[in-house]
């Protein structure tokens, strides 16, 4: 359906679908596609800037072209034998994050040995202060035991020098 009256070939613009019948309102005309406006000379303007842009496009697409080349000479590292790419890099970054996982692992379990380590020797030191506790109080006990034996030993020798003073007269009265 034509909205604006175009003429036999005349260039124009359409629309299809619901909005066809926009053109109309508020009458509802049942139309799929609808004239909705005619190209006029500024068509042929724009097809003149299409091909300078086209020309412009053309450069663009050629420097876009050359920076991709050397994206990938980067990436890769094409810039000759003494050169590592992008590529290689992240290769090693990969293999050392690895490597930096690794010696964590071994760090942690170390760290936990270590902690066995000293859980054993406060145990151990736990021990030793109680055997000592039992050796300082045997010891003691020992010193005492020798008191005592160093006070009978004395009173043995006194019996035994009051004896031997009195000739053993007191001894033949006992029996």
């Amino acid at each position: 359906v034509d909205s604006v009256g175009a003429g036999v070939g005349e260039e124009v613009f359409f629309v299809r679908g619901r909005e066809a019948s926009f053109p109309f309102l508020p009458e509802q005309v049942p139309t799929d596609a609808s004239i909705v406006g005619i190209v006029d000379q500024e068509a042929q303007r724009a097809e003149s800037l299409r091909a300078g842009v086209g020309k412009d496009l053309d450069q663009r697409l050629a420097d876009l072209t050359e920076q991709c080349d050397r994206a990938q000479t980067i990436l890769l590292g094409d810039n000759g034998p003494d050169t590592t790419g992008l590529l290689v890099m992240l290769e090693k970054a990969e293999s050392l994050e690895h490597a930096v996982e690794t010696a964590d692992e071994r760090a942690s379990f170390a760290t936990r040995q270590l902690e066995s380590i000293r859980e054993q020797a406060n145990q151990v030191r736990k021990t030793l202060s109680r055997a000592l506790l039992l050796a300082a109080d045997a010891t003691d006990k020992a010193d005492a035991k020798a008191a005592m034996l160093d006070t009978a030993l004395e009173q043995a020798r006194t019996v035994a020098d009051a004896i031997a003073g009195s000739g053993g007269k007191d001894c033949e009265g006992a029996d």
